[in-house]
């Protein structure tokens, strides 16, 4: 199976705790409501499987630097994506001048 290729997290504005807070959340939704047991193991079986989802996906990302700059790191190749922004900016400078 072939890597996807994601942000960086340190890219992202905040940290990515998603999985942390909904099950904050969870806990103090259902405490608030004075469920009963069961609700509990549902809820929490279902945020389980999303934890371990998640975590079967961050073993199969590849984290790409979204500020790097094209070619500034030796000895790797500019991504096909910087290799297209990097040509549609010297057309538009050509244009420019």
């Amino acid at each position: 199976m072939s890597k996807r290729i994601v942000i960086a997290s340190k890219n992202l504005p905040t940290p990515p705790m998603r999985f942390v807070w909904s099950m904050v959340m969870a806990w103090l939704i259902t405490d608030k409501f004075d469920t009963p047991g069961w609700v509990y193991g549902v809820v929490f079986t279902v945020l389980g499987i999303f934890l371990v989802t998640s975590i079967v996906m961050f073993f199969q990302q590849e984290d790409e630097d979204i500020f790097e700059i094209p070619g500034s790191v030796p000895g790797k190749k500019p991504s096909k994506f910087a290799q297209k922004l990097m040509k549609a900016m010297s057309k538009y400078k050509e244009a420019k001048e």
